[in-house]
């Protein structure tokens, strides 16, 4: 009996002990997981680079200084060779003196918070600076790390690149479009605290490093950008005008080497304003006038309904669709060739070799050069413009189409007219992207646009030869 005694006895007893143990442990390890501390690591964005390698925008690494005043209070400093308690007033002091911040305010916001376990105290400080701080040795002060956006071309370049707002979010431009490639992977930091809130370098502690974002790479160039937005700006202010933009672009890689608008936005502002944050090339449309009787005459030579001598006579009014049309100012003379109408920008001799194209004919070679639909570039907010289809032509528009009253388009589109002829006849949408780097280096191109012929190269060697009279004493 005693026996059977002992033996439940040795039982329960051991199981206490089991028991003892693992509860030890898991207590043990509750206090640890109490004491963890968890702070996120924001990955760095991406830089985007001009065809050069000329960063346009880049991500500086800044803190916030934070606290827990629960733990600040108990700062101590060696007073007199005495360790003595200087609680917010000392910390308020020391830190201000690193950061330049000041110490009656940082002194008020610990007060002011006396009891909870965190608050910011001093916003976007230098990692250097953040160094300073840390060697004080207050109990309590943390620091969070977050990616700051500069933009070193500033209001030349923001239209285009776009910027990101303080709460991290892309907003238009480049930043927006390629905001998947730019924005990499947070990771994350787990460590251990002492009671007086100090980090245990003995501790546990875990790292999830961060991936930073790809870079882009576009196809401008920077020293003309900037050549571009100043030259934009210097005619605006001198001729009165409210705006005004220009775009640059390689006739034969579809390529956009500049792209400009005046007056822009400081992206570092960007926040505190709400004008100038669109992109007139790529979003405003408008009727592009003269500039598309280019696609007129394209498409009459390349049909073979005239040549560049063939002679018209040029009334100074022309009665089409229930009214009369005139030129806003009557011509020397009214006998005209088909490379004098153009030369001279005529609406009334447009009509008439326009008028010589089928509806049908006509329509095509507008939607060919590329009116009417978005560019493939995939600007944000980008705008296709609108060319009526033939049903929907007025008695009226389908005249006024020939000399550009009736359709809308972007500038991107209306320089696409003259990149098609430039370029020997061939079509290519425009393009603003190079290619983007990966994280682990490797450059990626980005794929190219062998475009599609619209007009033959006899028809577009014509044309530019013809233009070429546009700015001479004999054109308009």
């Amino acid at each position: 009996m005693m026996f059977g005694v002992l033996i439940v006895f040795s039982l329960f007893a051991a199981q206490l002990v089991k028991l003892q143990g693992l509860d030890a442990e898991s207590v043990s390890a509750a206090a640890v997981d109490r004491r963890l501390h968890e702070v996120t690591i924001p990955a760095s964005r991406g830089t985007i680079y001009d065809a050069k390698g000329v960063a346009l925008a880049e991500s500086v690494e800044r803190r916030d200084i934070v606290a827990d005043p629960t733990a600040v209070v108990t700062y101590k400093k060696r007073i007199d060779g005495e360790r003595v308690t200087v609680g917010y007033a000392g910390a308020a002091q020391d830190i201000a003196a690193v950061t330049g911040a000041s110490a009656e305010e940082l002194e008020k916001t610990l007060q002011d918070k006396d009891g909870a376990r965190w608050t910011p105290l001093v916003k976007d400080v230098s990692p250097q600076t953040w160094q300073e701080v840390q060697a004080l040795g207050i109990p309590g002060i943390y620091a969070e790390s977050f990616h700051k956006r500069t933009y070193p071309l500033g209001s030349a370049m923001a239209p285009l690149v776009g910027w990101v707002g303080s709460s991290g979010l892309p907003a238009n431009g480049i930043e927006l479009m390629y905001d998947e490639q730019l924005n990499g992977t947070p990771g994350s930091t787990t460590y251990e605290l002492g009671g007086r809130g100090e980090i245990i370098t003995t501790g546990t502690s875990s790292e999830v490093p961060a991936v930073p974002g790809q870079d882009v790479h576009l196809t401008i160039d920077s020293d003309l950008q900037w050549f571009a937005y100043n030259a934009v700006a210097n005619e605006v202010r001198e001729n009165g005008s409210t705006s005004g933009s220009a775009l640059v672009l390689d006739a034969k890689t579809c390529e956009i080497v500049a792209a400009v608008t005046y007056p822009a936005f400081d992206p570092s502002e960007a926040s505190q304003t709400s004008e100038g944050l669109r992109n007139p090339l790529f979003e405003d449309v408008y009727e592009p006038g003269s500039t598309s009787k280019v696609i007129t005459a394209a498409a009459a030579l390349e049909e073979g309904v005239v040549e560049p001598e063939t002679p018209f006579v040029v009334p100074n009014r022309l009665p089409r669709g229930g009214t009369r049309f005139r030129d806003s100012h009557d011509p020397d003379t009214p006998f005209l060739t088909f490379a004098g109408i153009l030369a001279t920008s005529s609406n009334m001799g447009t009509i008439m070799y326009g008028e010589m194209l089928p509806d049908e004919v006509f329509y095509r070679y507008m939607k060919d050069f590329g009116m009417g639909s978005p560019a493939t570039l995939g600007f944000p907010g980008q705008s296709a413009g609108s060319v009526p289809a033939v049903e929907d032509w007025s008695r009226t528009s389908k005249y006024t189409m020939y000399f550009g009253q009736g359709l809308a388009s972007t500038m991107i589109q209306q320089i696409g007219v003259f990149q098609t002829v430039a370029s020997g006849g061939v079509h290519c949408d425009p393009t603003i992207i190079k290619g983007t780097t990966e994280e682990s280096g490797r450059y990626v191109a980005e794929g190219t646009d062998d475009g599609n012929r619209v007009i033959s190269e006899e028809t577009a060697a014509d044309l530019t030869a013809i233009m070429e009279y546009v700015p001479s004493e004999q054109g308009t």
